[in-house]
């Protein structure tokens, strides 16, 4: 795992890594965050506890724990506790009332979201748009965005036949983990689906289309120095 995330962490340094699968000359706005297959390898490779544990949890408490997972699997450990994406959970999986959040009025859900987020050590704001956490993301910040959908539109595949059919869900989050500034292109993490969710590429216009609403940018908070380190 160690090996893994020294190699993943050069995707969160400006310029990305240096291989030749980007070309040379490729602008570091080309490469903001983590390309799929790293975000695949992040928040869905199996750990210590269960691979998906936010299965069943409202999209935006789901896209919360993602950001745990991905900031501890990403080394900030002195800001976010290696435990605390399965321990977000399971508490949520025994709240009622956060638990059952899709049938909250959503000034509400983005309020206990944001009121949660900080509760686990995260920096919670609301942004004009995924282009400022992609702009953080270039400069290699360990950052991540919800963006709080209105009409979302959900595939399901059937397993058996893998025919897939459409289900119009509307009130819907997703994670942005990465991207593209020139596209604007996202990479997004999508916890739909019985499988704990999946890392694709989201273009601006797919997201336009599903009527976002709010964003709200997440990263560690700073490390604080303890009075006697202070003093010295």
């Amino acid at each position: 795992m160690r090996t893994q995330k020294d190699y993943l962490m050069q995707f969160m340094r400006p310029g990305g890594p240096s291989s030749s699968s980007k070309a040379s000359n490729a602008p570091p706005e080309a490469s903001a965050g983590l390309p799929p297959e790293a975000a695949r390898v992040l928040l869905l490779s199996p750990g210590p506890g269960p691979s998906t544990p936010w299965c069943g949890l409202p999209a935006e408490y789901a896209c919360l724990a993602a950001t745990l997972r991905l900031f501890t699997r990403l080394g900030c450990a002195e800001q976010v506790d290696e435990t605390a994406c399965d321990r977000l959970c399971s508490t949520l999986a025994g709240d009622p009332i956060r638990g059952g959040a899709e049938g909250v009025d959503r000034s509400q859900r983005e309020s206990s979201f944001l009121e949660l987020a900080a509760a686990w050590g995260l920096d919670a704001r609301p942004v004009a748009s995924a282009i400022e956490p992609l702009e953080a993301m270039v400069k290699g910040r360990p950052t991540t965005c919800c963006i709080f959908l209105d009409a979302y539109v959900g595939v399901l595949e059937d397993p058996e036949t893998g025919e897939e059919s459409e289900q119009e869900v509307g009130s819907r989050c997703v994670l942005i983990i990465g991207g593209d500034l020139l596209g604007p292109t996202f990479v997004a993490f999508d916890p739909w689906g019985t499988a704990g969710g999946e890392v694709s590429l989201w273009p601006d216009h797919a997201a336009q289309a599903a009527s976002p609403l709010s964003w709200v940018v997440l990263s560690p908070k700073p490390v604080m120095p303890d009075a006697a380190s202070a003093t010295s």
